[in-house]
């Protein structure tokens, strides 16, 4: 229990660092506040639309990919590659044994990672404003996300799709991400995994703005910027599930040191 509670606390420090870097407020609010008009909220059902019909229906084909790379040992990659349709794309997926159980797991993704805890609902959404420095100077933007859970016999899957706009670029960027969180409670001998893919590309460029050598400036940086952010952030968290696991493996193998060590150190 003491070591879940370190664990937990671990996290909770890594998720609320991104959220205060992040500057979001929960679209709920927002409602309450009367700061939607009809355009945002069309924006957000179609947002839910498309994380439900679109990104949790190729669930199965984001997996498979990853476990290309093996379905047993830890790893992370990332890349921006060239897509035929979307272009230049960042890409981060990561597989990541954990210590926890798969729905302890669950709980603390929920909570820390999008502000609720499971029992409170399995879909949500949030605005946000973030701002990154620069060589032309601070840019400002502005993000709506929808993210939906969907509970499975053996698995959970936490699915996010995210648009970014710089202000004034006329520019749109999408996230779009995947969570799977696999539980292996039937299977002793195999830890939980937490599988974990994230995208990011430009959606929409405005015609005006195609010529523009900011523009072009601005699509380079925030792809690099925001891409880097979130890779950072997940290789964080992989960092610190993967700790956990270590001492947990040491203290099976080796077992818990003897009370008369500890008096011995100085």
């Amino acid at each position: 229990m003491e070591k879940q509670s370190t664990l937990n606390k671990t996290l909770e420090s890594i998720f609320q660092k991104h959220l205060a870097k992040s500057d979001m407020e929960s679209m709920h609010e927002l409602k309450k506040k009367g700061k939607l008009n009809k355009t945002d909220a069309r924006v957000v059902a179609e947002l839910l639309r498309y994380v439900e019909h679109f990104l949790y229906a190729n669930t199965e084909m984001i997996v498979s990919s990853i476990n290309l790379n093996g379905t047993i040992h830890a790893f992370s990659n990332s890349m921006i590659k060239q897509d035929p349709m979307l272009g230049q794309v960042f890409e981060y997926t990561s597989s990541t044994p954990v210590a926890c159980s798969a729905h302890e797991l669950e709980v603390g993704a929920w909570k820390y990672l999008f502000g609720f805890n499971s029992e409170e609902g399995k879909k949500m959404t949030r605005e946000f404003t973030t701002t990154f420095d620069s060589e032309i100077g601070a840019i400002h933007i502005d993000g709506v996300a929808a993210i939906r859970k969907f509970v499975e016999a053996d698995r959970v899957v936490i699915t996010y799709t995210t648009l970014l706009s710089p202000l004034g670029s006329g520019l749109v960027f999408r996230e779009n991400g995947w969570l799977v969180i696999n539980d292996t409670s039937d299977r002793p001998s195999r830890s939980p995994t937490l599988l974990s893919s994230y995208r990011l590309y430009l959606e929409k460029r405005d015609v005006a703005a195609a010529m523009s050598l900011k523009t072009t400036y601005l699509h380079s940086f925030v792809l690099m910027s925001q891409g880097e952010k979130m890779r950072s952030y997940q290789q964080q968290i992989q960092n610190a599930l993967l700790l956990e696991l270590d001492l947990k493996t040491i203290v099976e193998q080796v077992g818990p040191c003897p009370a008369q060590y500890d008096s011995k150190v100085q």
